[in-house]
């Protein structure tokens, strides 16, 4: 039976990261592998696949070479074929340990549409391939003269399966018959939230605003307009997103830099949503200009708000891209991308389109 371990120093519970290595152990455990982790012991990851895992060793990531003897003894002692690393600090430890024990293949995700800057733990030739969940993150890599050979394209994936998703038990949170349009807000400035916002306040036409994410709301009232405040309507963090999401128009989101395949826009799409988002990372890799939505410079927010209200305006239209994103979030399958990833570890070179 072969043997997967995974690496990540996060100690975030919903992070974007975390869903794709969580839907990535269950799918394997599928296909009958073995999983363990190596994490933070008070990782949210570690609750969340406790249940599931053959193995588990916990790390603090505060010595990269000491956590990498570590790293290597548990691998050497439970016989593991592969490791997969993911996030930054997971990285490095995964580098020393292939140092102390080159007996296994190790795989370096990337998920961030930033050009790496420590060439050391990218450059290593002891990482036998690197994950991309996009053409654009591959790109990057390739700027640092990382071998064609050894990058790999892989999209996420996007189910209802497992523990990030569930039913909505409140379905009177949503009253409105105004046209509704939606966004998943993080507080990281990178994610543009503001530009969000700012585009809200250029929409001169009739709606309600939602959002979910972002708990600390009053910093960011300041940059609405009187109008829009009275649009708007924070719903926090939620499980429920899906039905909620289903309930909606139009979603809006408008990173400034970084993101390459946002599980944010992947359930807007299944929830069957047009979507207007930037030209950042690999997003328009997935969100089809004109057909699945509208792509828009990043911060130029008077753009979204005028693709806002054209979309707003026109039902035809965004039943259109409604039906193209129902179609379309089905090759962002599970199954597609665990057979992928096989695929990978397994030595072949893969370039994904959809």
């Amino acid at each position: 039976m072969k043997k997967v371990l995974f690496i990540t120093d996060s100690d975030k519970q919903l992070s974007g990261g975390l869903k794709q290595l969580y839907l990535n152990a269950i799918g394997l455990l599928e296909k009958k592998y073995q999983i363990y982790l190596a994490a933070k012991d008070d990782a949210g990851i570690y609750a969340l696949l406790q249940k599931h895992i053959s193995g588990f060793l916990p790390l603090d990531f505060a010595n990269y070479r000491s956590d990498g003897k570590k790293l290597s003894s548990f691998i050497k002692n439970n016989k593991i074929d592969i490791v997969h690393t993911f996030h930054n600090k997971g990285h490095k430890v995964g580098v020393w340990a292939k140092k102390y024990n080159p007996e296994f293949k190790l795989f370096v995700n990337r998920g961030v549409d930033f050009v790496p800057t420590n060439f050391f733990y990218y450059l290593n030739p002891k990482i036998d391939g690197y994950i991309c969940n996009s053409h654009s993150v591959a790109d990057k890599l390739k700027r640092i003269f990382i071998p064609g050979k050894k990058i790999n394209v892989l999209y996420n994936a996007f189910t209802l399966e497992g523990d990030f998703h569930e039913n909505s038990k409140n379905n009177n949170i949503i009253k409105s018959d105004k046209p509704k349009i939606s966004t998943i807000a993080s507080g990281a400035k990178w994610k543009g939230f503001d530009y969000t916002l700012k585009s809200i306040n250029e929409v001169n036409y009739d709606f309600d605003f939602y959002v979910l994410g972002v708990d600390k709301k009053d910093e960011y009232m300041q940059l609405l307009t009187s109008d829009a405040v009275k649009k708007i309507h924070w719903l926090g963090r939620r499980k429920d997103i899906i039905p909620v999401l289903s309930k909606m128009d139009l979603f809006v989101y408008t990173p400034i830099s970084g993101d390459s395949c946002p599980n944010v826009i992947l359930e807007a799409m299944y929830a069957g949503l047009p979507v207007i988002s930037t030209n950042v990372g690999g997003i328009p890799e997935l969100v089809k200009n004109e057909k699945g939505g509208m792509i828009v410079k990043k911060k130029d927010y008077k753009s979204a708000a005028r693709s806002i209200k054209l979309l707003l305006k026109n039902d035809e239209e965004r039943r259109n891209m409604s039906a193209f994103n129902k179609k379309q979030i089905a090759k962002y399958s599970l199954e597609r991308k665990i057979n992928g990833l096989l695929e990978i570890y397994n030595g072949k070179n893969k370039r994904e389109n959809i």
